[in-house]
């Protein structure tokens, strides 16, 4: 270029145009990062915030379709764990466990209780029963007992093992125990 002189001055200067430059490409890179990084968090807020409103909505949703037979149970066996309902042409069954105890429980269409089934320790048993078998089966241990109740009484089929062989037993809420297998005869002989 005319009338233009290369001095020493010129070049000292240069290193400091070079930095003024790569300082505005750093600030340029890191406004470009601060937008993206502002971008992806408004993004962010806005997944969380639908997340929440659609978890809300189904909450919402379910409390509406519970019907009035679920409440009553929940009203009923409010520390029943795991509880699964099927329906069927009858009515409806529902599973749960409560204490450690298994409980099947049938209702009609209309919510009425039908039967109940519940699987347990012998210790559980109620202690008229529980005596009356240690009376009648002193060498026996109880492996384990199936409670059966519905709105007319109250049977326990009762699983006896002695080392060798299981006993079934039948029991009911007098104390009255009696072989199962012997009780069985017994009906076939009346028929």
């Amino acid at each position: 270029m005319p009338g233009c002189k290369l001095t020493a001055t010129c070049f000292c200067t240069l290193p400091v145009v070079y930095n003024h430059i790569n300082m505005f490409k750093t600030a340029n890179t890191l406004a470009v990062l601060i937008q993206n990084l502002i971008s992806k968090i408004k993004y962010m807020k806005k997944t969380i915030f639908l997340a929440a409103a659609l978890m809300l909505t189904a909450s919402f949703l379910y409390a509406g379709t519970e019907t009035k037979m679920e409440k009553i149970f929940r009203e009923t066996f409010p520390t029943a764990v795991n509880a699964k309902w099927t329906k069927d042409d009858n009515g409806y069954l529902v599973s749960f466990t409560q204490a450690g105890t298994l409980t099947r429980i049938c209702y009609t269409k209309n919510g009425k209780f039908v039967s109940s089934l519940r699987y347990y320790a012998g210790k559980d048993l109620p202690t008229n029963v529980l005596l009356a078998v240690k009376k009648k089966y002193p060498n026996q241990d109880i492996f384990g007992v199936t409670e059966f109740t519905n709105n007319e009484q109250v049977i326990y089929y009762i699983k006896l093992f002695n080392g060798k062989e299981y006993t079934s037993l039948k029991a009911y809420s007098d104390g009255t125990v009696a072989n199962e297998a012997a009780d069985e005869s017994n009906d076939d002989n009346e028929q």
